[in-house]
């Protein structure tokens, strides 16, 4: 699990395969800075769980493309 943190001082816990959608996000996992979780200073939590929502179903679009899918619960 990868831990986001907002501006606002929110944090997210989800999971690496979401968390690599984001490109910057994957650069900081890359470079081993993700230890203490990642601070996202010019992301507040309304925009960041959004972000969040988003690679979450991309992630999951991509699963269900290679295998049959019933939902969202298979993650």
């Amino acid at each position: 699990m990868i831990t986001l943190k907002s501006s606002d001082g929110e944090e997210f816990q989800i999971e690496e395969a979401v968390a690599m959608e984001s490109q910057t996000i994957r650069h900081m996992i890359e470079d081993d800075c993700a230890d203490n979780g990642i601070p996202l200073p010019n992301v507040d939590s309304k925009i960041l769980s959004k972000v969040i929502e988003y690679c979450k179903k991309h992630v999951q679009h991509l699963y269900c493309s290679r295998r049959p899918c019933r939902g969202p619960q298979e993650l």
